[in-house]
């Protein structure tokens, strides 16, 4: 006997099976298509090297400079006995979302996010 699960008595709605067939097609493309983008920007950004831009045929088509933005966590990890003398200590004020919702759960239901994702099977 099946364990019961948390959602297994919540609403469902009934899709056309080609609909969603297509659907999982564009996600598996997806995923192909995200991996060959990522093997041939690494190749182009290797022939780069510290280029900030790329060509072809004497037109500019790609950018790869640098931002503003550093990588915090490769910086402590590289260097932790500099970087400790750069910590701050800062008082922040945060908003209690669970406090909120567990006194207004009316008010807060229709900013809850919600997940689109395939359900894995059985």
């Amino acid at each position: 006997m099946a364990v019961q699960g948390p959602h297994d008595k919540e609403p469902t709605v009934e899709i056309p099976l080609e609909l969603f067939r297509k659907y999982q097609e564009a996600r598996r493309n997806r995923e192909d298509w995200a991996s060959w983008e990522k093997h041939y920007a690494d190749q182009i950004q290797a022939l780069m090297g510290n280029a900030p831009a790329a060509t072809v045929d004497g037109k500019k088509v790609l950018s790869w400079r640098p931002s503003e933005k550093w990588s915090e966590v490769g910086i402590k990890r590289e260097y932790p006995e500099i970087a400790q003398h750069f910590e701050i200590t800062r008082e922040v004020t945060t908003f209690d979302v669970k406090a909120f919702v567990a006194q207004h759960p009316d008010l807060a239901e229709p900013f809850r996010s919600r997940s689109f994702r395939m359900v894995e099977g059985d």
